[in-house]
Protein backbone atom coordinates (compact mmCIF):
# COMPACT_ATOMS: atom_id res chain seq x y z
CA UNK A 1 0.00 0.00 0.00
CA UNK A 2 0.97 3.72 -0.71
CA UNK A 3 2.22 6.35 1.18
CA UNK A 4 -1.00 7.91 0.94
CA UNK A 5 -2.68 5.44 2.67
CA UNK A 6 -0.63 4.86 5.22
CA UNK A 7 -0.70 8.67 5.83
CA UNK A 8 -4.49 8.64 6.15
CA UNK A 9 -4.32 5.29 8.33
CA UNK A 10 -2.23 7.26 11.20
CA UNK A 11 -4.37 10.08 10.51
CA UNK A 12 -7.40 8.72 11.65
CA UNK A 13 -6.25 6.96 15.05
CA UNK A 14 -4.75 10.21 16.10
CA UNK A 15 -8.34 11.64 15.14
CA UNK A 16 -9.75 8.84 17.74
CA UNK A 17 -7.26 9.14 20.52
CA UNK A 18 -7.14 13.29 20.21
CA UNK A 19 -11.05 12.81 20.76
CA UNK A 20 -10.73 9.59 23.39
CA UNK A 21 -11.93 6.27 22.16
CA UNK A 22 -14.28 6.33 25.13
CA UNK A 23 -16.85 8.70 23.03
CA UNK A 24 -16.71 5.87 20.72
CA UNK A 25 -19.46 3.05 21.47
CA UNK A 26 -18.21 0.50 19.77
CA UNK A 27 -16.33 -1.36 17.73
CA UNK A 28 -18.21 -0.03 14.38
CA UNK A 29 -17.69 3.74 15.72
CA UNK A 30 -14.20 3.21 15.53
CA UNK A 31 -14.10 1.26 12.13
CA UNK A 32 -16.17 3.96 10.61
CA UNK A 33 -13.47 6.51 11.42
CA UNK A 34 -10.86 4.28 10.00
CA UNK A 35 -12.20 3.11 7.06
CA UNK A 36 -10.21 4.14 4.32
CA UNK A 37 -13.60 4.55 2.04
CA UNK A 38 -17.19 5.76 2.22
CA UNK A 39 -20.38 3.86 1.21
CA UNK A 40 -22.54 6.48 -0.44
CA UNK A 41 -25.38 6.69 -2.73
CA UNK A 42 -27.52 9.24 -4.03
CA UNK A 43 -31.07 9.57 -3.22
CA UNK A 44 -34.23 11.44 -2.68
CA UNK A 45 -35.54 12.44 0.93
CA UNK A 46 -38.91 12.61 1.23
CA UNK A 47 -41.25 15.10 2.29
CA UNK A 48 -42.93 15.54 5.85
CA UNK A 49 -46.17 15.23 4.23
CA UNK A 50 -45.69 11.96 2.90
CA UNK A 51 -43.79 10.70 5.58
CA UNK A 52 -46.90 11.19 7.59
CA UNK A 53 -48.68 9.57 5.18
CA UNK A 54 -47.36 6.48 5.26
CA UNK A 55 -47.16 6.28 9.17
CA UNK A 56 -51.05 6.79 8.69
CA UNK A 57 -51.21 4.05 6.39
CA UNK A 58 -48.88 1.30 8.68
CA UNK A 59 -50.19 2.62 11.61
CA UNK A 60 -53.97 0.62 10.45
CA UNK A 61 -51.91 -2.72 10.24
CA UNK A 62 -50.25 -5.04 13.93
CA UNK A 63 -46.92 -5.48 11.76
CA UNK A 64 -44.95 -8.36 13.50
CA UNK A 65 -41.49 -7.13 12.90
CA UNK A 66 -39.39 -3.05 13.33
CA UNK A 67 -39.87 -0.33 10.93
CA UNK A 68 -36.89 1.12 9.69
CA UNK A 69 -36.87 4.53 11.60
CA UNK A 70 -37.95 7.46 9.04
CA UNK A 71 -35.02 9.49 9.13
CA UNK A 72 -34.09 6.44 6.89
CA UNK A 73 -36.57 7.01 4.61
CA UNK A 74 -35.41 7.50 1.46
CA UNK A 75 -35.82 7.01 -2.82
CA UNK A 76 -32.58 5.41 -4.20
CA UNK A 77 -31.57 6.83 -7.28
CA UNK A 78 -27.75 5.37 -7.52
CA UNK A 79 -25.90 3.51 -5.25
CA UNK A 80 -22.33 3.83 -5.92
CA UNK A 81 -21.02 1.53 -3.16
CA UNK A 82 -17.24 2.59 -1.71
CA UNK A 83 -15.02 5.40 -2.93
CA UNK A 84 -11.85 7.25 -1.90
CA UNK A 85 -11.41 10.73 -1.09
CA UNK A 86 -11.42 11.54 -4.94
CA UNK A 87 -13.76 9.46 -5.52
CA UNK A 88 -15.84 11.53 -3.36
CA UNK A 89 -14.29 14.53 -4.49
CA UNK A 90 -15.76 13.83 -7.82
CA UNK A 91 -19.05 12.74 -6.81
CA UNK A 92 -19.89 16.09 -5.02
CA UNK A 93 -18.92 17.93 -7.93
CA UNK A 94 -21.01 15.66 -10.41
CA UNK A 95 -24.03 16.36 -8.04
CA UNK A 96 -24.01 20.16 -8.34
CA UNK A 97 -23.17 19.83 -11.96
CA UNK A 98 -26.58 17.88 -12.41
CA UNK A 99 -28.86 19.87 -9.79
CA UNK A 100 -28.16 22.69 -12.04
CA UNK A 101 -29.42 20.76 -15.05
CA UNK A 102 -32.64 19.70 -13.91
CA UNK A 103 -35.75 21.69 -12.89
CA UNK A 104 -38.16 20.81 -10.32
CA UNK A 105 -40.86 18.00 -10.72
CA UNK A 106 -43.45 16.12 -9.19
CA UNK A 107 -43.50 12.33 -8.46
CA UNK A 108 -46.16 9.79 -7.14
CA UNK A 109 -46.00 7.50 -4.37
CA UNK A 110 -47.93 5.07 -4.83
CA UNK A 111 -48.80 1.64 -3.12
CA UNK A 112 -47.35 0.45 0.30
CA UNK A 113 -46.60 -3.60 -0.74
CA UNK A 114 -44.35 -6.45 -0.11
CA UNK A 115 -41.37 -6.77 -2.89
CA UNK A 116 -39.93 -8.46 -4.88
CA UNK A 117 -43.47 -9.68 -4.57
CA UNK A 118 -46.68 -11.30 -2.68
CA UNK A 119 -45.24 -14.31 -3.57
CA UNK A 120 -41.92 -14.25 -2.41
CA UNK A 121 -41.76 -11.06 -0.04
CA UNK A 122 -38.36 -10.28 1.36
CA UNK A 123 -39.04 -6.66 1.86
CA UNK A 124 -41.76 -3.97 2.66
CA UNK A 125 -41.73 -1.14 -0.08
CA UNK A 126 -43.69 1.72 -1.07
CA UNK A 127 -43.32 2.02 -4.61
CA UNK A 128 -42.75 5.06 -6.20
CA UNK A 129 -44.19 5.82 -9.80
CA UNK A 130 -40.89 6.32 -12.44
CA UNK A 131 -41.23 9.20 -14.53
CA UNK A 132 -39.87 11.08 -17.12
CA UNK A 133 -37.63 14.01 -15.06
CA UNK A 134 -37.23 11.42 -12.47
CA UNK A 135 -35.38 9.17 -15.16
CA UNK A 136 -33.37 11.54 -16.52
CA UNK A 137 -32.11 12.62 -13.08
CA UNK A 138 -30.70 9.36 -12.68
CA UNK A 139 -29.90 8.83 -16.24
CA UNK A 140 -27.73 12.12 -16.05
CA UNK A 141 -25.88 10.93 -12.52
CA UNK A 142 -25.59 7.58 -13.97
CA UNK A 143 -24.00 8.98 -17.04
CA UNK A 144 -21.73 11.36 -14.82
CA UNK A 145 -20.66 8.83 -12.89
CA UNK A 146 -19.15 6.69 -15.66
CA UNK A 147 -17.36 9.62 -17.45
CA UNK A 148 -15.86 10.10 -14.24
CA UNK A 149 -14.42 6.97 -14.39
CA UNK A 150 -15.54 5.96 -10.69
CA UNK A 151 -16.39 2.02 -9.90
CA UNK A 152 -20.19 1.65 -10.11
CA UNK A 153 -22.22 -1.12 -11.65
CA UNK A 154 -25.99 -0.50 -12.70
CA UNK A 155 -27.64 -3.89 -10.98
CA UNK A 156 -31.43 -3.58 -12.57
CA UNK A 157 -31.58 -2.60 -16.47
CA UNK A 158 -34.96 -1.09 -15.31
CA UNK A 159 -35.28 1.66 -12.73
CA UNK A 160 -37.26 0.86 -10.17
CA UNK A 161 -37.81 3.88 -7.51
CA UNK A 162 -39.22 2.97 -4.06
CA UNK A 163 -38.93 3.47 -0.31
CA UNK A 164 -37.73 0.21 1.65
CA UNK A 165 -39.78 0.78 5.44
CA UNK A 166 -38.29 -3.01 6.18
CA UNK A 167 -36.59 -5.95 5.20
CA UNK A 168 -37.30 -9.99 6.65
CA UNK A 169 -35.93 -12.88 7.55
CA UNK A 170 -37.25 -16.05 7.52
CA UNK A 171 -38.68 -16.55 10.50
CA UNK A 172 -40.64 -13.38 9.62
CA UNK A 173 -42.11 -14.37 6.66
CA UNK A 174 -44.26 -16.83 8.84
CA UNK A 175 -46.25 -14.00 10.68
CA UNK A 176 -46.77 -11.63 7.62
CA UNK A 177 -49.89 -9.90 7.12
CA UNK A 178 -51.66 -11.40 4.10
CA UNK A 179 -52.28 -9.30 0.79
CA UNK A 180 -50.54 -6.07 2.44
CA UNK A 181 -51.46 -3.99 -0.74
CA UNK A 182 -52.53 -0.07 0.52
CA UNK A 183 -52.87 3.21 -1.58
CA UNK A 184 -50.55 5.94 -0.64
CA UNK A 185 -51.56 7.94 -3.98
CA UNK A 186 -49.75 10.94 -2.80
CA UNK A 187 -48.08 13.33 -4.91
CA UNK A 188 -44.39 14.75 -3.88
CA UNK A 189 -42.16 17.55 -5.56
CA UNK A 190 -38.90 16.76 -5.42
CA UNK A 191 -36.97 20.12 -5.55
CA UNK A 192 -33.44 18.34 -4.20
CA UNK A 193 -31.29 15.15 -3.56
CA UNK A 194 -28.82 13.91 -1.42
CA UNK A 195 -25.32 12.69 -1.57
CA UNK A 196 -25.63 10.36 1.71
CA UNK A 197 -23.06 7.86 3.52
CA UNK A 198 -24.07 4.94 5.00
CA UNK A 199 -22.52 4.10 8.03
CA UNK A 200 -21.95 0.58 10.15
CA UNK A 201 -23.50 -0.10 13.32
CA UNK A 202 -25.27 -2.12 15.81
CA UNK A 203 -28.34 -3.03 15.58
CA UNK A 204 -28.80 -0.76 12.67
CA UNK A 205 -26.95 0.95 10.39
CA UNK A 206 -27.44 5.08 9.73
CA UNK A 207 -27.50 7.32 6.96
CA UNK A 208 -25.69 10.89 7.25
CA UNK A 209 -26.31 13.42 4.32
CA UNK A 210 -22.98 14.60 2.98
CA UNK A 211 -23.78 17.05 0.08
CA UNK A 212 -27.88 18.30 -0.24
CA UNK A 213 -28.18 19.56 -3.83
CA UNK A 214 -31.33 22.14 -4.73
CA UNK A 215 -32.72 21.87 -8.04
CA UNK A 216 -32.68 24.30 -10.74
Amino acid sequence: MGDFFWTRFRLRLRQLADGGFVRYKNFYDIMNIINMEKRVFFSIPLSPGVKNKIKSVLGRHDLPWKIEPEEKWHITLNFIGGVDDNGLAKLVFIGKEVASKIKNFEIKIKNLTYAPSAQNPRMLWVDVENNKSLDQLKKLIDDEIFNSNIPYRIDFPIYNPHVTLAKFGTKDKLSLPENLNEKIDSMMAVDKFDLMESLLGRPKSRYEILERYELG
